[in-house]
């Protein structure tokens, strides 16, 4: 019964985890109200924004993915490391870094082509 139960929350999570945005959707439906930022931005105002440039901030790019601008910070720092499989595309502008949006889309998308195969054994009990 308790190996029936976590096989059960494991499936869950990984549902969750790959239908993340579409939960997200849903929840913002649910809730009926349109979602603002920490700003008070709408953020279907503030998508638009970002999404007609070319070049994008850390504080953007958070936006966007849904994490914070300190998280994008750390992928750079991976990347500049060498310590990142897949590193995040960035420009440095003389210390000011910037992502290219196209690029940046393109980069998510195949982290999340790579994050929906399934990861390490497969324990059976």
């Amino acid at each position: 019964m308790i190996a029936a139960t976590n096989q059960i929350e494991r499936q869950f999570a990984e549902l969750c985890d790959l239908h993340r945005d579409v939960l997200l959707s849903v929840l913002r439906l649910v809730t009926s109200q349109t979602p603002t930022l920490e700003t008070g931005k709408d953020v279907p105002d503030t998508l638009s924004a970002i999404k007609g440039k070319e070049f994008i901030s850390a504080g953007e790019a958070a936006e966007l993915f849904g994490c914070s601008a300190q998280h994008f910070r750390n992928l750079v720092q991976r990347a500049i490391d060498g310590k990142a499989t897949e590193p995040v595309t960035f420009r440095d502008l003389d210390g000011v870094i910037t992502f290219p949006l196209s690029e940046l889309i393109e980069w998510r998308k195949s982290r999340k082509q790579r994050q929906s195969r399934p990861r390490g054994k497969i324990k059976h009990t």
